[in-house]
């Protein structure tokens, strides 16, 4: 009932918008995503004792309600929300401005480093986040563009400790960089992401600064039907970047810096059989280690999908995946196993 409410109340501001805003352009879209899913996850992985298995079937938090609106040749914008199972939320909303030498966006976008070539639709439609990609979410920010270089002042992401004698200060944003590069059938983009932050320990009167950075190529090659991509990321406390990481220490409680090592790749191949038929596979892999204590953790996974085009607009992706935990200092951690399909449709 909440959802509904919310929903009609969303449409009712969507329609008000298009009818007060005659003098901007409106694009109203959506997409549908629907997951029936089942998981089998070992004993190992449960951290019960017992294995389990659990069937997912409803609605993605991925689904989207959105417009992109065109003001002048100068001035454009766009909104995006997601409707999930209960609740909706913010994706995207920002404003750009075409100054001609260059663009420069306000808002809400995604993070850079959440570029990837998979479209993996298990695991709640994630792609192969936290395996092989640093994801960095959905971000406030400002964004200038360059023809082929995107320069980024990010809100810094604080991944402090709550005990209550521990207070992060920060006094800067995050800063991004990327350049694409695109030649014949290959398209190449490296990015960079940096942030700074001090901690606090009012417990004993010590402060310590808390550093990260973090680097991504990506490489894609198109060649007719087939496709294929790889990525490459590595970086010191990705996860204070915003990103997810395998391993982390449970507190920040000496003077530690560069805390966690990290490094992901991934490797994804498609091929276009048919307008209406398209196969796709793909293997992300991450590993993090403390380096304080020397712990060491590593995880993997892959997947095969089919995406069937029954009608334009409307996707069925048949898939069956796997994720390895594989083990940390020596104690296997199991693994789960997916299979089932993602309902989409776009309108």
């Amino acid at each position: 009932m909440k959802k509904l409410l919310a929903l009609l109340f969303t449409m009712a501001m969507l329609c008000s918008f298009a009818i007060t805003a005659s003098a901007s352009d409106f694009n109203f879209y959506g997409s549908l995503r629907f997951q029936t899913f089942s998981d089998d996850v070992s004993k190992e992985a449960t951290g019960a004792g017992v294995s389990d298995q659990d069937t997912k079937w409803g609605t993605l938090g991925t689904s989207r309600l959105g417009a992109k609106i065109k003001l002048s040749d100068k001035i454009t914008g766009m909104f995006e929300l997601g409707v999930g199972d209960e609740n909706l939320t913010v994706r995207l909303f920002f404003g750009e401005y075409n100054f001609g030498a260059g663009k420069i966006l306000i808002g809400q976008s995604g993070h850079p480093m959440g570029e990837s070539f998979s479209s993996r639709v298990g695991m709640d439609d994630s792609g192969l986040l936290k395996y092989g990609v640093f994801y960095g979410g959905l971000v406030e920010m400002i964004k200038l563009t360059f023809g082929g270089f995107q320069l980024y002042f990010i809100e810094p992401n604080i991944n402090a400790d709550n005990d209550a004698w521990l207070d992060a200060d920060t006094k800067l944003p995050q800063f991004a960089a990327s350049y694409d590069l695109k030649y014949e059938n290959f398209t190449f983009d490296i990015t960079g992401a940096y942030q700074s932050y001090e901690v606090e320990n009012h417990n004993n009167n010590t402060s310590f600064d808390v550093n990260s950075y973090l680097i991504r190529t990506g490489l894609k090659g198109e060649f007719g039907p087939l496709m294929l991509g790889a990525t490459f990321g590595w970086g010191e406390n990705t996860s204070q970047i915003g990103s997810s990481a395998i391993a982390r220490p449970a507190a920040y409680t000496s003077d530690t810096e560069n805390t966690i090592d990290s490094m992901g790749y991934t490797f994804v191949g498609a091929y276009k059989a048919t307008d209406n038929l398209r196969f796709e596979a793909g293997y992300g892999y991450i590993k993090s280690e403390i380096n304080a204590i020397g712990a060491e953790d590593d995880a993997c996974s892959y997947y095969l999908q089919a995406g069937i085009t029954i009608a334009p607009g409307f996707v069925v992706t048949p898939e069956i995946g796997r994720v390895d935990y594989k083990s940390k200092q020596g104690i296997d951690e199991g693994d789960m196993t997916y299979f089932g399909a993602k309902w989409q449709i776009d309108f």
